[in-house]
């Protein structure tokens, strides 16, 4: 779509960037224009009758008969007339030549019935529906026309018809077809809100006949749809920037997802507020019109709760009368925006005050970035895509209602003025409001649709209900209510709570009534041992600094210590438990009958104090501190009785308080040693300029490791709903077998991306959390500029790698975590999951009421095994389980063993996985599976294998302890192994997360197939070189290296591909 630009304006930047928004998120009307109009053309054409009026033939009625019986009107009693509409008009955004590309494509348009359609005294829904179900009749026999079919919308009672055009020109598009009678088809003074129009309504008090104000306003807004429509166009042609303005309001809220549900921010009320803005500064350009509107939404008092006046558009002819009957029409509407043309009709109708809570942190923020003038806020206002699920709230609920509250017969919609099921919404949202009290700071009900079937009933017999939690209130085990000498309110309170409410007297001597929203006999056993494990990590850590600082006499003192494991930041998935052997508080006991062997290290910072004594020149630096770290580790040894052992690269592992720490000395001059050693090892390669320091190794980048550290736990310390995001995310990149793509670090930052900024709109719930990770990771333009989190501007230079985050604080420098990885193809893999989980859960959380939270588990977290070629099976007694404890089935073999289980083949051989182990379409390569039981020596099961607790007392905890490998993971060390040695023809996928037992090879084909192939040379082993080199034998020679690799932890291998040849299984090469 071409939007000109406002004649005399200056073609800036902003009027660019406009002009682009309206091209990408709108389409070229001026192609559809003309087939538009001559389609509306033909369906005006083809409604047109001979005379002033025919009856409707009985035949014709039958689609909508459950509703005429709904709203006790009969047909067969009383004729029912149509006559030729006058207009058939676009309206809404169509009218203003703006069809969106996405989310609402509807096109809108307004037939205008005839004047002999109707009478003063006709029940006006019924001949409504009765003329509709002509036109629906008469659309199905035109040629141009592809279908017809009904749609229910807010009001049963006014059904719209769906068509959609046969056209080429028009293919995609989806008419909405509304009827509405002339204005002067009523008395429209006579539909105001204390007016009766359903004479079967009665006040059940008196008697008298009861005001109908919602069924009057249904009316009045059809009355007056074209005058007001002709009032928006009349504005739009006077000043040129209102139609760029309605088309930025509707992308703001289309990219927030504030349009959603029923009572979302309809295109109607969008466009009442541009003209209101528009009309107060008519030389103003389209985003200044557009921020005015923003302004107007966020702050204005009459359309908060509560408001006893209206918000009413200008018309000076109308302006009294919309004062007059502006409280009179509150009620039922929660907002009121009344029309510029007739001063009655509400085009907030449909809006909830929830949406509204909702929509005003939003257009403050963005309103106020907008009048920054700074150049990334348009993007950040328009462009940046929101989450639907993270909009309405930070839990969903489905509510179902009573199957009878849905069971209409004759007459139901004739005798109230508003259907029964909008009472029973109502009142879940009363109950909803008054349960949660201050835990919530908003709730929102979705209202349902009607039926398509035109039977006056919802469209689902349930309905979502979203609340926005507040995160600190929100987690009170003890809700009190009021005091026992209140009669009135305890009862109501207890009449209210039921057997959940119970009278307790508090610490200041206060007796009142209480509800316990977590009961003490529901505990929740594995929060409380993650928050105890933490506890004591954190506690083992400041207990060994104070140790640390107080040895007496050292070369270099300690100054300084900071915990540097994700536990400490409150972001690991599973905190390190007590190791029985580590000098912990924790025993041995007779029911352990495995100790796990791997210990995982808390990496501490360590730094000492300066000197001037340290060589200048690297190598020698560094083995002076490592002779540092070795009179370290002896001193810990000698004074404390620690288990401290020094390494090769200067750094401690201890054994203390039950935890294994491994300490990083840092000293003031590390950072320019390790630059100057970068130096001479580039100068070696003969590169031409040495590595920068910021280029240090990942794990050697301490400050950089320092500065995350803080970065993550100000962010968890402020929002409780962090921590479970990052384990979730951290959960969801490992059950894809990512985690050696994606750091750790990098999904902590990621996470940290949803919760920096705003207090206000940060999520208060894991898995809102999880939905606004997987948007930013989804919906970031990852290939055009860096991710900057919080409120740092946007940086306008090109990412430096395929993720780039930049480090917060550090204004254009990017985080180390993402340097190297993950490549671009598995960027755009992750986008793809991202999405795909986002329209999982917001299926599951909007959608039907249908119980699949299998399915959805599985599109959320389940792998998909078929993105590999190969998966390789590790064997579960050789992994260990996160957090420390004894490794795999490592306890459960040496029950069994002890019950008298067959020792031999638990000894030496465990039984192969069966071919149905793997998903569909792999098969277990027979070669393979004799390599996997020739390798699984006893020595290999020795390594990773727990250590029995005889063996322990056999030896004594001391020279058992020498045993322990800290710091050690198996699988990781495992895959770093599979990259070395197969990252030039294979990609490596691996879980460091879940259960680690499945790692996962993806061909690069084009590198296996090269003559330069590093499994090329092995092949020729085993048989003479081939002029084509086939790339199967060098698939089967990489796996084979894989298993060798892997000697005593890989179970079995399969391969998606067909199995091999005869030629290709009747031999082993020379290396197996």
């Amino acid at each position: 779509m071409r939007q000109e630009v406002a004649e005399g304006s200056r073609e800036t930047l902003l009027d660019y960037q406009v002009q682009g928004l309206l091209e990408d998120a709108f389409l070229d009307f001026d192609v559809l224009s003309k087939p538009l109009a001559k389609f509306l053309a033909a369906v005006k054409g083809s409604l047109q009758v001979d005379g002033p009026a025919v009856r409707v033939a009985q035949k014709t009625l039958a689609p909508v008969r459950p509703l005429l019986k709904c709203l006790a009107f009969d047909a067969d009693k009383e004729p029912v007339l149509y006559s030729s509409p006058t207009a058939v008009k676009l309206i809404g955004l169509a009218a203003l030549e703006l069809v969106p590309r996405e989310g609402d494509c509807d096109v809108h348009v307004a037939i205008q019935l005839g004047p002999g359609t109707f009478k003063k005294t006709d029940l006006y829904h019924a001949k409504r529906a009765a003329s509709l179900a002509e036109v629906a009749r008469r659309l199905g026999a035109l040629e141009t026309v592809a279908s017809v079919a009904w749609r229910g919308g807010r009001d049963p009672r006014s059904p719209s018809l769906v068509v959609c055009p046969a056209d080429d020109a028009l293919r995609g598009l989806t008419l909405v077809l509304r009827a509405v009678p002339a204005l002067d088809a009523f008395p429209i003074t006579q539909l105001g809100p204390s007016n009766n129009a359903l004479r079967a309504l009665k006040d059940p008090e008196t008697g008298d006949a009861a005001p109908t104000p919602a069924y009057n306003h249904s009316i009045v807004e059809d009355l007056s749809l074209l005058a007001h429509e002709a009032h928006v166009l009349g504005t739009a042609k006077a000043i040129g920037a209102f139609r760029p303005a309605v088309a930025l309001l509707r992308t703001w809220v289309r990219v927030r997802a504030l349009d959603e549900g029923l009572d979302g921010l309809a295109p109607s009320f969008l466009i009442a507020l541009a003209l209101r803005a528009a009309a107060a500064a008519p030389g103003s350009s389209a985003v200044d019109v557009a921020r005015a509107a923003l302004v107007t939404l966020a702050s204005n008092k009459r359309l908060l709760p509560g408001a006893t006046k209206a918000l009413v558009l200008p018309n000076a002819a109308q302006a009294r009368a919309s004062e007059r009957s502006a409280s009179t029409w509150r009620w039922p509407h929660e907002a009121l925006v009344l029309d510029g043309a007739t001063g009655r009709s509400n085009l907030a109708a449909g809006v909830s005050q929830a949406c509204l809570a909702a929509a005003r942190p939003a257009a403050k923020a963005t309103a106020a970035a907008l009048g920054a003038a700074r150049p990334e806020a348009f993007a950040a206002a328009f462009v940046s895509r929101g989450d639907a699920l993270c909009t309405l709230g930070d839990a969903w609920l489905r509510v179902a209602f009573d199957d009878d509250v849905g069971d209409f017969g004759g007459g139901d919609l004739a005798a109230v003025d508003v259907p029964a099921w909008r009472f029973a919404e109502r009142r879940v949202h009363e109950i909803a409001v008054k349960a949660l009290g201050a835990r919530a700071r908003c709730v929102r009900l979705l209202p349902r649709a009607a039926s398509d079937d035109l039977r006056g009933a919802p469209a689902s017999a349930s309905a979502v209900l979203s609340v926005r939690l507040d995160a600190e209130k929100a987690l009170q085990a003890l809700e009190m209510g009021p005091a026992a000498d209140d009669k009135a309110a305890a009862k109501a309170f207890r009449a209210f709570w039921g057997p959940k409410a119970e009278l307790r007297r508090f610490q200041d001597g206060r007796i009142a009534e209480a509800v316990l929203w977590a009961p003490a006999g529901a505990p929740r056993p594995r929060q409380a041992a993650e928050a105890a494990a933490v506890r004591g990590l954190t506690e083992a850590a400041e207990k060994l600094g104070k140790a640390l600082r107080a040895l007496e006499d050292p070369v270099l003192k300690v100054t300084g210590t900071q915990l540097l494991d994700a536990a400490g930041r409150g972001a690991a998935t599973a905190c390190p438990r007590p190791h029985p052997l580590a000098g912990g508080a924790r025993s041995l006991t007779s029911e352990e009958r495995v100790v796990p062997r791997c210990v995982p290290a808390a990496a501490m910072l360590c730094s000492l104090e300066g000197s001037s004594k340290w060589p200048s020149q690297p190598e020698p630096y560094f083995q002076t501190k490592a002779a540092v770290a070795c009179q370290l580790a002896t001193q810990l040894a000698s004074t404390h009785g620690f288990l401290a052992e020094a390494r090769r690269d200067a750094s401690v592992d201890v054994l203390a308080y039950g935890h294994a720490f491994r300490l990083a000395l840092v000293a003031d001059r590390d950072a320019g040693m390790l630059a100057a050693m970068s130096a001479v090892d580039a100068a070696r390669r003969g590169a031409d300029a040495p590595q920068a320091p910021h280029r240090l190794p990942i794990d050697l980048d301490f400050p950089a490791r320092a500065r995350h550290q803080g970065f993550v736990s100000k962010i968890a310390a402020e929002h409780p709903a962090f921590g479970p995001t990052v384990r979730l995310a951290k959960a969801w990149v490992g059950a894809h077998l990512l985690s050696n793509h994606l750091r750790e670090e990098a999904v902590e930052l990621l996470a940290a991306a949803a919760f920096a900024g705003d207090a206000q709109a940060a999520p208060a719930s894991r898995l809102a959390g999880f939905a606004a990770f997987l948007r930013v990771l989804s919906e970031h333009p990852w290939e055009a500029c860096p991710l900057a989190l919080g409120a740092a501007p946007q940086p306008s230079r090109a990412p430096s790698a395929p993720m780039d985050i930049l480090v917060p604080g550090r204004q254009g420098l990017s985080a180390p975590w993402t340097r190297d990885a993950p490549a671009r193809p598995v960027v755009k893999r992750l986008e793809v999951l991202a999405r795909r989980a986002r329209r999982a859960l917001r299926d599951a959380a909007l959608g039907d009421a249908r119980d699949e939270h299998l399915s959805v588990f599985d599109l959320v977290f389940a792998s998909d095994a078929h993105e590999c070629d190969v998966i390789i099976r590790l064997r579960r007694d050789a992994v260990p389980l996160r957090g420390g404890e004894a490794e795999g089935d490592a306890q459960g073999a040496a029950v069994s063993l002890k019950k008298g289980a067959a020792p031999k083949r638990a000894r030496s051989q465990a039984a192969p996985p069966a071919a149905d182990a793997f998903p569909p379409g792999f098969r277990v390569e027979p070669l393979l599976e004799q390599d996997c039981l020739a390798v699984r020596t006893k020595a290999s099961r020795a390594v990773l294998a727990g250590i029995p607790l005889d063996v322990v007392k056999r030896r004594g905890i001391d020279a058992t302890r020498r045993e322990l490998l800290i710091g050690f993971d198996p699988v990781r060390h495992f895959v770093e192994l599979l990259e070395a040695r197969l990252g030039g023809v294979a990609v490596v996928l691996a879980d460091y997360v879940g259960a680690g037992t499945t790692l996962g090879l993806k061909w690069r084909t084009p590198a296996l197939r090269a003559p330069t192939c590093p499994v090329a040379a092995a092949q020729a082993l085993s048989e003479p070189a081939r002029a084509d080199p086939v790339s199967e034998d060098r698939e089967l020679g990489a796996l084979c290296d894989a298993v060798f690799l892997g000697a005593g932890m890989v179970e079995a291998v399969a391969r998606a591909a067909p199995a091999a040849g005869p030629a290709a299984n009747g031999k082993r090469s020379k290396r197996a």
